[in-house]
């Protein structure tokens, strides 16, 4: 039995050898770019190695604070005489006020507002202050304060009591008087002029025009007016307020 043998023909071989010429031809350019792609990979990782270091070292920029506001103080002489409401300088504390027919009213039981700050030191202050029932407990208190900086539990106050009883006292919105003068009788008018004058260490109270207590402390060298209003069976008012500088 014969067996043959196919040759490939001369068409395959030629194809054979220009498929293993581009396979050679290939692999020589991938190993002739191998090296410069591996430098210019290296070259890159370099670069972000030194920026990174650059950053690193790098002086912050400052950051910005917020702005740091103070609030403007309330020069003297101050005057309110509330026939078109309340001053926008006053700070309600406590209670509801309101102004009724020109006068400056607590509408609750009791209240307290506040004038001023601790860049007043010697001064005086007057007010007038209308009772509905003169000579009645249902008249209810009325307390002035003076030198209030906030940084103490209380201040000097003077107190009209609902009894006609007046006393200085130190006091505080939130109670705890301590009696710096003994108590005395008060006029009992329906309307009454009170005037303090604070300066240095000496305080002096006035009513009608005529003094009524005077003491000396130096523990309070500066800081605001406070206004207390108790109501009875109805509350008082306050008018023709006026704080002027001495000295």
């Amino acid at each position: 039995m014969n067996v043959q043998t196919t040759k490939p023909s001369f068409r395959l071989k030629a194809i054979l050898a220009i498929v293993s010429a581009l396979i050679l031809g290939f692999c020589g350019v991938l190993a002739a770019l191998a090296p410069k792609i591996y430098d210019t990979r290296e070259r890159e990782y370099s670069m972000s190695l030194t920026e990174t270091a650059i950053n690193t070292n790098a002086t912050p920029l400052p950051s910005s604070s917020p702005a740091q506001t103070t609030m403007a103080t309330i020069s003297l002489p101050f005057e309110d005489n509330f026939d078109n409401g309340a001053r926008k300088e006053w700070e309600v504390l406590t209670g509801e006020w309101t102004t009724v027919e020109g006068k400056y009213t607590n509408l609750e039981n009791k209240g307290w507002i506040k004038i001023g700050d601790t860049s007043w030191t010697n001064y005086s202050v007057e007010v007038d202050v209308i009772r509905q029932y003169p000579g009645s407990a249902r008249t209810g208190d009325f307390k002035i304060g003076v030198r209030d900086d906030q940084r103490k539990s209380n201040f000097p106050t003077f107190i009209s009591n609902a009894i006609n009883r007046c006393v200085w006292q130190l006091t505080s919105p939130n109670g705890g008087d301590n009696p710096l003068t003994n108590a005395e009788l008060c006029p009992m008018e329906k309307k009454i002029h009170i005037k303090i004058e604070v300066n240095n260490n000496s305080y002096i109270s006035f009513i009608n025009g005529q003094t009524f207590q005077t003491f000396t402390k130096t523990e309070y060298p500066s800081g605001a007016v406070i206004i207390g209003i108790d109501c009875g069976g109805g509350c008082l008012a306050i008018d023709n307020f006026l704080v002027a500088k001495l000295n």
